[in-house]
């Protein structure tokens, strides 16, 4: 099965632009708040985009274009890398964000398996004494008991089987950078600091 880029640019349009859509995305200049980083890990774990878009950030925007919740995300993405190198060019050499940031960085497809139990741990779950059915015999009954045409791959090594799950390594470095980089709001904030321009300007 294809997966697309969990971060991608928006598709190309043929014609024009939905009202809404003009409006800035992301400015630099702009605090990264929880809000941010909690956007970013939905869309990181799959979340439905605009079901995530409305319950963390859609309060600081007045564009509610899918297009522009699209780049928002990626906007985000780049903002919190970018403040992650800077952040990491003033740390010490045993204190780097390296790992953090390249997870980040990795744009990579994330593809969706289900992990099945090995043939030994399938049998001890169906209380099969392995003495009396042959390895081929045991191999028959997982298939049909799984849907599998295919066992080439089936008896992976404990190793494969604890191979890091992509996802949650960028997630745990999402959550890293929170807490060096996240702001928390104060009343002494300037609108900007939060909301985008044309909220600012309907606040104001």
């Amino acid at each position: 099965m294809n997966h697309e880029p969990l971060f991608h640019t928006a598709l190309r349009r043929s014609v024009g632009r939905p009202r809404g859509a003009r409006s800035a995305v992301f400015a630099p200049a702009r605090a990264l708040g929880l809000h941010h980083f909690a956007f970013v890990r939905a869309a990181l774990l799959g979340v439905d985009l605009r079901a995530a878009f409305e319950l963390y950030v859609a309060w600081s925007h007045s564009s509610t274009d899918l297009r522009f919740i699209q780049h928002l995300r990626d906007a985000l993405l780049k903002e919190i890398i970018a403040a992650g190198l800077r952040l990491d060019a003033q740390r010490s050499p045993n204190a780097k964000l390296t790992r953090e940031l390249d997870a980040l960085r990795s744009y990579k497809p994330v593809h969706s398996t289900v992990v099945l139990p090995t043939l030994d741990e399938w049998m001890r779950a169906e209380n099969m004494n392995p003495d009396a059915w042959s390895q081929a015999e045991a191999l028959t009954e997982y298939r049909a008991a799984h849907g599998i045409e295919n066992l080439d791959a089936i008896d992976a090594d404990d190793a494969q089987r604890k191979a890091p799950d992509p996802v949650r390594v960028r997630v745990n470095a999402l959550n890293h950078l929170q807490s060096l980089l996240a702001t928390h709001p104060t009343a002494s904030d300037q609108l900007g600091t939060w909301f985008a321009p044309t909220v600012v300007k309907r606040l104001r």
